[in-house]
């Protein structure tokens, strides 16, 4: 490796680095705005609004042009009405039943649904390291939940709804590999972002006609904004910008610290508590990561 190529490597691992942290950040910001003042589907609403306005503008600045191969409308359809309408749902109500520490070490299964659902699709064989990386994996989410202050009775609907979020996260994401070649990330995030923010709006109207606008303090407003500069916009960037100089395979494994970092910044910035069988079921859902990766990272070309 020369020391240009050295360089780029480091620069793409900091920008990776960099990237985690600011995923792993929204899990707090959401949890404090919602606790703060606004309405969840207010808070989706505005923050999904906010994102596709700047995608809008940065595609049209770069390339003009919004089109989309009528072929692929169907795909980009569902990725906006189930990775932006439906995730979203289950993020802003779930994180109003669930602690965010809890919510981040829970959307750890995100690789487990990515496997299921890509079986579903047909587009990879169900191996048995799948199976068991799954049933290791829906162990650590039995422990996460019964570890939880009122029990898995208490949280039923929060644990559900953390893990609706990673489930149709995967689904966008299986979705996504048919169609992410074709165009560049503002093109796509921008048409797929404007349509997933009209049902988000439609469903969030009657909270956004009731919302106390002067119920959310300044950082619950800090919040909104950064959820939507850092970790949706910025963050975005920041990835397509290092897998441009790493491999995918590589990147991926850094975007496995994201739960991880996510429950730790929240136990920090939110003084939430962390009960001992929520740090061991972490710690298995972890091991289901590593089962999921083993071979997609010995078999993944140079």
């Amino acid at each position: 490796m020369t020391p240009r190529q050295g360089a780029g490597a480091r620069s793409a691992e900091l920008l990776l680095l960099a990237t985690v942290f600011l995923y792993a950040l929204n899990f707090t910001t959401v949890k404090y705005g919602l606790d703060n003042g606004f309405g969840s589907l207010v808070y989706a609403s505005l923050r999904f609004v906010g994102g596709a306005l700047v995608f809008v503008a940065l595609a049209g600045a770069r390339e003009r042009t919004f089109r989309i191969e009528r072929r692929d409308v169907p795909a980009i359809a569902f990725m906006a009405l189930v990775g932006i309408f439906g995730n979203q749902l289950c993020l802003v109500i779930g994180l109003r039943h669930a602690a965010a520490s809890t919510f981040a070490l829970l959307f750890g299964t995100f690789p487990i649904w990515v496997a299921l659902w890509s079986r579903v699709a047909g587009l990879e064989s169900l191996r048995r390291r799948h199976l068991v990386a799954a049933l290791i994996s829906f162990a650590g989410v039995a422990l996460v939940a019964l570890g939880g202050e009122h029990g898995i009775d208490g949280d039923f609907v929060g644990i559900a709804l953390a893990l609706g979020a990673p489930a149709t996260w995967a689904m966008y994401s299986v979705a996504a590999g048919r169609v992410v070649a074709s165009y560049s990330p503002y093109r796509l995030s921008a048409v797929v972002l404007v349509l997933g923010v009209v049902p988000l709006v439609a469903a969030g109207g009657p909270e956004l006609a009731h919302q106390d606008w002067g119920a959310p303090n300044a950082l619950a407003w800090l919040s909104l904004a950064s959820s939507i500069v850092l970790s949706l916009v910025v963050s975005n960037i920041t990835w397509f910008r290092a897998i441009d100089r790493v491999k995918s395979a590589r990147a991926s494994l850094y975007a496995n610290l994201t739960p991880f970092v996510g429950a730790v910044l929240a136990l920090v910035l939110l003084s939430e508590s962390f009960g001992p069988l929520q740090v061991v079921g972490g710690i298995v859902i972890a091991v289901g990561i590593l089962v999921v990766r083993r071979r997609q990272a010995a078999t993944a070309p140079e």
